[in-house]
């Protein structure tokens, strides 16, 4: 009796359960809503975004019912929101595809991302563009569609914000073919940008432009070379000669930098003053000299160093001065204590007894060897002369 109760009891739960399982098939969960509201869908001019396919509307499953196996589901909503440009909607479904699934899943939704951002860019490249930007606003170390974007940017005759692209893909790019690949197409963008910028004269604007570069890409010496071409367009020598002082001693272009500096030191001699002579008295200080001089009209001490090849002054004459920094030009100096890195600030003049230069670019320092002075002189002031230092007589000697 007690085992004929057991299977009796056996029976009932197995009826349950297969009663359960087939109303469960005839009648699923619900699944989640969709993505879009009828009336935006009424709304939406297909006409507008040209061939993007927008397949029958079905509902996405749960997001965590999601996986490979109904990822045709999922992607015809990640293709709905990209047809109705809601790009940033499809880039936050994407990103919870590759943060909670095989990787497979978010793999072939960027593929669908790549593919529907190549059919904009075919009949509107300013939608194509802000598909790409979406993505890479999240997934900003993507080289694929770092190149993508900047490839539509480059159609779009906006040379900036696919220089800006291509300097981030060469940034997150490993491989040294995938490195010269995208320098290249960096050195053809820039090119163009530059010729266009010189066609109208735009000599400052070059200026700008190769800054911009350096500050991100500041070892590629080449950039330096460019920005110093510029600053002699500009009427700019000192500036040429401190961009040049970074790569004078560039294993690649060093050479071609040191004999623009050469050429500048001929040609721009016109840009000290007339008289031809004139001696400044030495301050004895230890075993250094000090000179009086004048920073835009303000009297000033500056320590005599012929073996450095720019003047340094210090922080506190900057503010004394209202003399204005560029951040955006770092120096690599060698110091007793090691290299180190430092702004740069552009003179209105310097005047060194009766001899003036004006412009002047100096370097911003404080340096524990110039204690109770403002600065360093330099060879990059005292190189524009024939000078003596008369020990004998405490007198510094320039000579046009």
């Amino acid at each position: 009796m007690r085992r004929s109760l057991i299977l009796l009891v056996g029976l009932i739960g197995i009826a349950v359960f297969a009663i359960s399982w087939r109303w469960n098939t005839l009648h699923p969960p619900a699944l989640a809503p969709l993505v879009e509201s009828p009336s935006h869908e009424r709304n939406f001019n297909q006409d507008a975004v040209g061939t993007l396919p927008v397949k029958e509307k079905r509902p996405l499953p749960a997001l965590a019912a999601v996986t490979a196996s109904n990822y045709g589901r999922a992607r015809d909503v990640f293709e709905r929101l990209l047809a109705d440009r809601q790009f940033s909607k499809a880039i936050e479904l994407y990103q919870d595809f590759y943060t909670r699934y095989d990787e497979s899943v978010s793999s072939r939704l960027r593929n669908v991302l790549f593919e529907k951002s190549t059919e904009l860019a075919k009949l509107d490249l300013e939608l194509a563009a802000q598909a790409l930007t979406s993505y890479v606003l999240v997934f900003y170390r993507d080289v694929d569609a770092l190149l993508r974007l900047a490839r539509i940017h480059e159609q779009q005759q906006d040379h900036q914000q696919s220089l800006l692209r291509l300097q981030e893909a060469h940034a997150a790019a490993h491989t040294p073919a995938e490195l010269a690949h995208i320098q290249a197409r960096i050195d053809r963008v820039l090119g163009d940008f530059t010729q266009k910028l010189a066609s109208s004269k735009d000599h400052n604007g070059i200026v700008s432009l190769y800054r911009t570069m350096i500050e991100r890409q500041p070892n590629h010496a080449p950039y330096y070379l460019t920005l110093a071409q510029a600053h002699i367009a500009a009427d700019s020598p000192q500036a040429a000669l401190a961009a040049l002082h970074y790569i004078e001693f560039d294993p690649v272009v060093g050479t071609q930098a040191r004999e623009m500096m050469q050429h500048l030191d001929d040609v721009h001699r016109d840009s000290i003053s007339d008289q031809n002579l004139s001696t400044v008295p030495l301050i004895p200080k230890g075993k250094h000299f000090i000179v009086n001089a004048y920073v835009n009209g303000l009297p000033v001490t500056l320590m005599l160093d012929t073996g450095a090849s720019i003047t340094v002054i210090k922080s506190r004459l900057v503010r004394s001065a209202g003399i204005s920094i560029d951040h955006s030009h770092i120096v690599t100096l060698s110091t007793a204590n090691g290299r180190t890195n430092a702004p740069i600030a552009n003179l209105n003049e310097i005047k060194l007894g009766n001899q003036t230069i004006a412009p002047f670019t100096v370097v911003v320092l404080d340096l524990e060897e110039l204690a109770g002075v403002d600065g360093l002189l330099g060879m990059d002031f005292l190189g524009r002369y024939r000078f003596t230092i008369d020990r004998e007589h405490n007198t510094l000697v320039l000579n046009n």
